[in-house]
């Protein structure tokens, strides 16, 4: 495969072979594609889906935008939770 990088890349590239971080620039192109493999693991973990949700929430507060929390509103998210959790077991016993 031929990749035709920007000059600045390329010099970049060309820097971390000669500095000796890698022995050659394929060795870097190939730790390169990893860590982005893996940044894309990480995004895509249930806890940055919370951290994302915790962050909605957090921007509803501060735009006011609030709803009263009571006995029904308790009982609907721990339905839906049950239901959730019930999926999730079945999903890992077939």
């Amino acid at each position: 495969m031929i990749v035709d990088l920007p000059p600045a890349e390329s010099k970049r590239l060309s820097r971390l072979v000669k500095s000796g971080a890698f022995a050659t620039a394929a060795d870097a192109l190939t730790e390169g594609l990893r860590l982005l493999e893996e940044r894309e693991l990480v995004r895509n973990r249930p806890e940055s889906a919370l951290r994302q949700q915790v962050n909605l929430g957090l921007d509803e507060i501060r735009q006011r935008r609030l709803i009263r929390f009571d006995d029904a509103l308790a009982n609907h998210i721990k339905a839906k939770g049950r239901k959730n959790l019930s999926t999730r077991r079945k999903k890992t016993t077939v």
